[in-house]
């Protein structure tokens, strides 16, 4: 039954394109196509076939002037599959037509921090902060890049920058922890590492998803389950610390 449904879905998209080819701009069709491919959904079903969103996505930033947001979602699709260069490559081509869609730093931040190339990634980070700055996101992976680095001042102040916006936001609240732990405020760790778990045992799978830059459903319940893992680690490491500091 689930293969039907899924044979139905592509089906329906591939004709939603062509149908729309005799209507509408062959950009747009390619890009509405690449959207609904990319965790969309057809007649209520959700649909995710990232080589066919990667397909149409590749058609419309061949154009001679690629709409807005092609590049990006091509860099978000390198990204996803691993391909960390061509994941930066469509993001500069992003930029280098559209230089005010600052979220295009966010995805090009993640490349370069996969492929460790650390310096260049704040740097990306640091230009979305400026465009967006209280966003927790964005302020996060900063302060994971500072951690990776071993700057844990740094971390602990990125993070500080929007912890009190986000108090039930498990993410913003494990980071915090761990900047904490790594300075020394070791009390002050505990009632953060708290919140994070608080958080982290209400939330749903969606929830996750919301975070997470891909739009694959099917590893929404893994990831939440591994952030859950984590912060019970950090507690557990924590713990320890606190025992051999005799606080």
């Amino acid at each position: 039954m689930k293969n039907k449904t899924r044979i139905f879905a592509i089906l329906a998209l591939l004709m939603i394109a062509v149908s729309a080819f005799v209507y509408l701009n062959i950009g747009y069709v390619y890009m509405r196509v690449g959207d609904l491919a990319f965790g969309g959904k057809v007649l209520g079903v959700r649909v995710y076939n990232i080589a066919i969103s990667e397909f149409f996505y590749t058609r419309v930033s061949l154009l001679e002037r690629a709409p807005l947001w092609a590049n990006y979602q091509l860099s978000r699709v390198n990204f996803i599959n691993g391909k960390q260069s061509e994941a930066v490559r469509y993001a500069d081509k992003e930029l280098e037509l559209y230089p005010d869609n600052c979220r295009t730093n966010y995805v090009r931040g993640l490349a370069y921090a996969y492929d460790d190339k650390l310096n260049s990634a704040i740097e990306n980070f640091k230009r979305f902060n400026i465009c967006f700055p209280e966003s927790w996101a964005g302020h996060n992976d900063l302060a994971w890049l500072y951690f990776r680095q071993g700057d844990y001042d740094s971390a602990r102040k990125t993070i500080e920058e929007v912890v009190s916006k986000y108090p039930t936001n498990p993410w913003i609240q494990n980071s915090y922890g761990v900047a904490l732990m790594n300075t020394g405020d070791l009390k002050t760790a505990v009632y953060a590492f708290a919140a994070a778990a608080r958080s982290a045992r209400v939330m749903t799978e969606v929830d996750w998803g919301k975070a997470y830059p891909g739009n694959d459903a099917k590893i929404y319940g893994e990831g939440l389950e591994a952030m859950r893992k984590t912060i019970a680690d950090n507690i557990s490491l924590l713990k320890s610390k606190r025992e051999n500091s005799k606080e």
